[in-house]
């Protein structure tokens, strides 16, 4: 079964950058307010954000146009409070999402938020999956990942492939390819079999990959 990643909503605010807090707050109010249908129980009410806001725009103010004496510690204060009333809004919308992850996307535009981008993740060097014909497997190199030799300098290079059915004590050689990829027949099945890759160039042979597990059958 796949794995479906939670969709997580994010404020998308820097809580140092005063100016641009106080102007992502004002939106998220203003967003949560127009859409109040959506947001029927916000917490804390959509007043009291709303007076937080304004608590915090005039602390701002002071630091930055009076320049009252300890108005910054002041203007500190009330962002803090206001931050954790956004906090709070934001875990609100996420409940939201949680129960209704294909509205995602809706309710963070709504609610002056965003989606966070999903987590990215490395290609691994090495990938094998079944293929239509039994007992062969395709595998799949990461070229850009592979280092041979000549460290990436020598013009051609040669795909190596061997395969193990007894969890690596030996190796049987598949054939060479000259592109990354390829194809192994002939497997036994009913069995866990292992897989390594490793480049060669005009230099020599690079060191074997990491072991890939494919279950035949």
């Amino acid at each position: 079964m796949t794995k479906v990643p939670r969709l997580r909503v994010i404020l998308g605010l820097d809580r140092e950058d005063f100016p641009g807090l106080l102007t992502g707050s004002k939106t998220i109010h203003s967003k949560m307010s127009e859409n109040a249908a959506l947001f029927p129980a916000p917490n804390p009410s959509m007043a009291v954000l709303g007076a937080q806001i304004d608590e915090f725009d005039q602390s701002h103010q002071a630091v930055i146009v009076t320049k009252a004496k300890g108005m910054t510690g002041a203007r500190g204060v009330k962002r803090d409070i206001l931050w954790s009333s956004l906090e709070t809004q934001r875990a609100y919308v996420q409940s939201l999402i949680d129960a209704s992850p294909e509205l995602a996307a809706s309710y963070a535009e709504a609610a002056g938020m965003r989606i966070a981008a999903p987590p990215s993740h490395d290609k691994p060097i090495l990938q094998g999956k079944l293929t239509s014909k039994q007992g062969t497997v395709a595998l799949i190199a990461n070229a850009s990942l592979l280092v041979g030799p000549g460290g990436g300098k020598a013009k051609h290079r040669t795909y190596l492939w061997r395969w193990s059915s007894d969890g690596g004590k030996t190796f049987v050689n598949a054939e060479a390819s000259p592109v990354a990829h390829t194809d192994v027949d002939d497997l036994p099945l009913n069995t866990n079999v292992s897989f390594e890759v490793a480049v060669k160039d005009s230099d020599g042979t690079g060191e074997w990959s990491q072991i890939v597990t494919v279950f035949m059958h």
